[in-house]
């Protein structure tokens, strides 16, 4: 009994311990994961967490003009599947834009072929493949890269595959398209949706990054469309990536976690003392035993060697079920990534920049003005 209550008591602090340094306490998985971060449009109810996508126009500003980012990259899930043609046999493909620096933003390169580069920005269409779209839905072709893939209206080239452990949200990316001065996004800047990603430079601030931010965006306030008023009540949010990631899955997921982990350590603490006193009962019991002992010649450092004895026996047949019960308690939970975790529910959409808060299979570009009411972020999908 001793060793089961033990070994129940540390295998599920360890189960829980394990999410947490996966979702709170492990940095991200890309090259100077401390210094990249995430732009989101607030107003004063949700600074420190953001609230709308930005418009590309805005991306555009700040690429150009920033000098707080290294690099600075947008991608947006503000859009929906769309049907590829392969072997004759429709397959939907969600296809993520993204701007020609969001890879090397993140110090992530492709395991075949490349991501995406300037030269792309000429081409009518370049696409980078997920790795699992690659392997299960198109079967693995190992002469993808360079090969056209015919959606409905268009033809995209492929530059590469990305490795099996690149994630970003969504998980579902099939693809990331490159949004070239040709697409949408250029010809449309005002009405198209994105978020913006970007890498700090060395010893710049967040704070210091956002008011420099706040600077530009309202140097080209002037230029934002009639009908886009509710722009000139918002300013940039500059946020940790990995802490709004966190954020994203769920408003109290952070101090859930910590609570779990707290009433687990309860746990096994109370599974301590009840060993402990469980022990000190046999103890008890076996005075005679001891005094028997003493009688016949042992010394009080034979008896406590004895003690320690099966002591470390018990702490030894409590490290099997304790190494086995992680593993057994986190049965049927996917590894935690940054971009996989819990999805919440989300509002349906109600304007240009309310698609935020949408999952990218559900999302659809917005051109009209949001209401200001409707696109409060009180419930927010899984991460960007």
């Amino acid at each position: 009994m001793a060793v089961l209550t033990i070994a129940l008591g540390i295998g599920a602090n360890s189960a829980i311990f394990s999410i947490v340094e996966a979702v709170l306490l492990r940095p991200l998985p890309y090259q100077q994961p401390e210094r990249l971060v995430v732009v989101w449009q607030t107003d004063a109810t949700h600074r420190d967490s953001g609230a709308y996508f930005n418009s590309y126009r805005e991306f555009e500003l700040w690429q150009q003009h920033s000098l707080s980012f290294q690099k600075v990259a947008a991608l947006t899930w503000a859009t929906g599947p769309r049907t590829l043609l392969w072997l004759g046999k429709p397959v939907d493909v969600l296809t993520i834009p993204a701007s020609v620096d969001f890879f090397s933003m993140l110090g992530q390169h492709a395991q075949i072929g490349r991501t995406f580069a300037l030269r792309d920005l000429q081409s009518g269409c370049t696409v980078v493949l997920a790795n699992n779209f690659w392997a299960h839905k198109l079967g693995a072709p190992a002469d993808i890269v360079g090969r056209s893939l015919s959606f409905r209206n268009s033809s995209c080239t492929v530059a590469g595959v990305m490795p099996k452990t690149f994630s970003f949200y969504p998980v579902a990316t099939d693809a990331w398209s490159l949004i070239t001065p040709s697409s949408e996004f250029a010809q449309k800047p005002w009405t198209s949706m994105t978020g913006v990603f970007g890498l700090l430079k060395p010893g710049v601030t967040r704070v210091a990054a956002e008011s420099e931010l706040t600077a530009l965006q309202a140097s080209v306030m002037p230029e934002a469309p009639p009908d886009l008023r509710i722009m000139r009540t918002l300013g940039p949010d500059v946020l940790d990536l990995k802490s709004n990631f966190t954020w994203l899955a769920g408003r109290n997921l952070r101090k859930g976690l910590w609570l779990l982990l707290t009433a687990s350590s309860l746990i096994l603490l109370l599974a301590s003392l009840n060993v402990g006193g469980l022990l000190l009962g046999r103890s008890i019991m076996r005075s005679r035993e001891l005094a028997v002992r003493v009688s016949m010649g042992a010394t009080s450092g034979r008896i406590v060697l004895q003690m320690l004895t099966e002591s470390l026996l018990l702490g030894c047949l409590d490290l099997v079920p304790a190494w086995r019960s992680p593993a057994f308690l986190s049965d049927g939970f996917a590894r935690p990534t940054p971009s996989n975790y819990p999805q919440a529910p989300a509002p349906p959409p109600t304007g240009a920049y309310s698609c935020s808060q949408q999952p990218a299979e559900s999302c659809r570009r917005c051109s009209s003005p949001p209401s200001p009411h409707g696109a409060a972020r009180a419930s927010i999908p899984t991460p960007p």
